[in-house]
């Protein structure tokens, strides 16, 4: 909740931002930022550091010079609410027990923008602040970011965002940790490929149909008319494995090499170049985890107009684009 109020004070402080993960909570506040970064000519560095990792330039190379055939769907997959939930106080989804606010530390700030709520011995630790709904998308925008990421940018569309949604999701009704459990997401972009979203116990059936070994956690298949190539459980594979000893030929395109994530960052600040995940591909990779959570919220299909960046066909999931906010943390 609290990275894009930061991030766009810090631009017009005059300063360049590396903004890590989850983007925002209040999509409307993505306008701004977007707005501030090309007034100020700042850096900008998203930190969904997969497009820094060779192996995932190799595969996205693959797909975007057609080695698999033509692009026709993506399946991407990430951890849920009961991913480490062991660690959590009260299992599964946190305890509601309202806590004495330990002393030096200032509850207020932390909720910052965002509606105050009781304090509770689950709020306000790692998990805390990715599964409650007051300051967090979950762990859809908080883990699915990353492999969203890398279909993006396979599908050659950082510039925009799939059109239409439809499917499901639900949200815990006990506890705090009360973002999207389960989401099950079909996506269609304008270019006619499709995108599975999905949690990963949801994925499970979808993925060992075509990979056994699976072993949960995050994941992204690109699926051509000619095979599948991917991550997933943490390795790298495809329909045929020899695709990964492919040597490129002088013709095929190939993408910058970042030589590590803060590095390409500090790099991009000293040559003011644009850094691996630039403002408008954060922007956009962040739309598609607002409107999966709008449409399953809803219950019901959402059409994006990525040029005026509205949903049209959904008004209730439209209003969901913009929250309240306390005023005395307004920092924007």
């Amino acid at each position: 909740n609290w990275h894009t109020p930061m991030s766009i004070a810090a631009v017009n402080a005059g300063k360049d931002v590396y903004c890590q993960k989850p983007l925002a909570l209040d999509f409307s506040l993505t306008g701004i930022l977007r707005k501030v970064v090309a007034e100020r000519g700042a850096v900008f560095q998203f930190g969904t550091q997969y497009r820094s990792q060779g192996r995932y330039r190799k595969m996205v190379e693959l797909v975007r010079n057609g080695y698999i055939g033509d692009l026709k769907h993506i399946d991407v997959w990430s951890r849920n609410v009961h991913n480490d939930a062991s660690k959590y106080h009260v299992k599964p989804y946190g305890s509601t027990e309202e806590a004495p606010v330990p002393d030096g530390f200032n509850f207020d700030a932390w909720q910052g923008p965002s509606p105050m709520v009781p304090y509770t011995v689950d709020r306000c630790t790692n998990w805390g602040g990715f599964h409650c709904p007051e300051t967090s998308l979950g762990f859809l925008a908080g883990c699915a970011i990353h492999p969203l990421g890398i279909a993006q940018w396979g599908n050659q569309s950082d510039h925009t965002s799939p059109v239409r949604y439809a499917g499901t999701g639900n949200i815990p009704d006990v506890g705090i940790y009360r973002t999207l459990e389960h989401w099950d997401m079909m996506c269609e972009y304008e270019n006619g490929v499709t995108l599975h979203l999905m949690d990963d116990q949801t994925a499970e059936p979808v993925v060992t149909k075509y990979k056994e070994g699976w072993r949960g956690g995050d994941g992204v298949v690109f699926h051509g008319e000619n095979g599948w190539i991917g991550n997933i459980s943490g390795g790298f594979y495809a329909s045929d494995n020899t695709l990964w000893q492919i040597e490129f030929a002088d013709d095929d395109e190939t993408l910058e090499v970042s030589p590590e994530h803060n590095r390409n960052f500090i790099d991009c600040v000293k040559s003011r170049s644009e850094t691996m995940c630039p403002v408008e591909m954060a922007i956009r990779c962040d739309t598609i985890c607002h409107l999966t959570r709008a449409a399953a919220v809803t219950g019901k299909p959402v059409d994006w107009d990525p040029k005026a960046e509205k949903i049209t066909n959904n008004p209730e999931a439209q209003k969901m684009l913009s929250l309240p906010y306390r005023e005395k943390w307004k920092v924007w």
